[in-house]
């Protein structure tokens, strides 16, 4: 029997629009730049990250794989 093969799509969901609180208070306790390092510091969602789809759709979120 033939194995098929499985695809999968990773889709974004979106935590919050902008971080501007959360970039405010990284600039508040020094940190140079708001990426995937510093946002478990600084934001109310700890678990979120960063993510980038074809290097110019940038999204504060999750990644859902359908």
């Amino acid at each position: 029997m033939a194995t098929l093969p499985t695809f999968v799509d990773a889709s974004h969901l979106i935590s919050k629009a902008n971080l501007w609180e959360e970039r405010d208070e990284a600039r508040k306790q020094k940190y140079e730049k708001l990426n995937n390092e510093v946002l478990p510091k600084v934001a109310h969602d700890k678990q979120a990250k960063i993510g980038c789809k074809g290097g110019s759709k940038f999204w504060y979120g999750y990644k859902k794989n359908m």
